[in-house]
């Protein structure tokens, strides 16, 4: 874990946020080609959590703050459906909502369930035979981004971490379950 709050484990299998801001990240490998699969719901209009990818490992000598290394070294994917833009203090910015490279490129929809409904996310990372870099999300089975082309700002590969929130009007409670990775694409 990295920053503050964290996750708890409820029923045996399902990751529930408290606290934040922080992040919880997979340590043991990064991952260049990948597809990652998950399910996650949120409790409130407003609530705000993401999947960040591709960003280093997060050793700083400050740990409540390490996790800002994976915003700007990696992406995020968007959980927010008010799509609140911290920047300017407003909801409705579409490169903030549900779906989003955050802050870098809108989904073509908004295609999230009802509020406390679960959502599935497939993103899926990988370089095209002219070895151009592209990102894919899949909200709920619809695409909602489509051949992304990753920027050389950030790494080929990296690790993989979930977000807790503390929101735009406090704690943001997300559950995440059914996570997999598939690194071995064809």
């Amino acid at each position: 874990m990295a920053g503050a709050g964290g996750f708890t484990v409820i029923g045996g299998s399902t990751l529930q946020s408290f606290g934040g801001l922080g992040l919880l990240w997979y340590t043991r490998e990064e991952f260049g080609d990948f597809e990652l699969t998950l399910d996650w719901r949120v409790f409130k209009k407003d609530g705000n959590s993401g999947v960040f990818i591709r960003f280093p490992a997060l050793n700083s000598s400050n740990p409540s703050t390490d996790w800002q290394l994976a915003a700007s070294h990696g992406y995020e994917i968007q959980i927010d459906d008010s799509g609140y833009n911290p920047d300017t203090n407003m909801s409705g910015d579409p490169a903030h909502e549900t779906g989003s490279i955050y802050a870098i490129q809108a989904p073509s929809q908004l295609e999230s369930n009802p509020i406390g409904e679960w959502n599935t996310y497939r993103i899926r990372a990988q370089a095209d035979k002219l070895n151009v870099d592209k990102l894919n999300v899949w909200l709920n089975e619809k695409p909602v981004i489509t051949e992304f082309v990753v920027d050389n700002i950030r790494q080929g590969k990296g690790h993989i971490g979930l977000q807790n929130h503390r929101g735009v009007t406090g704690a943001s409670l997300v559950e995440f379950r059914n996570i997999s990775i598939t690194s071995k694409l064809a």
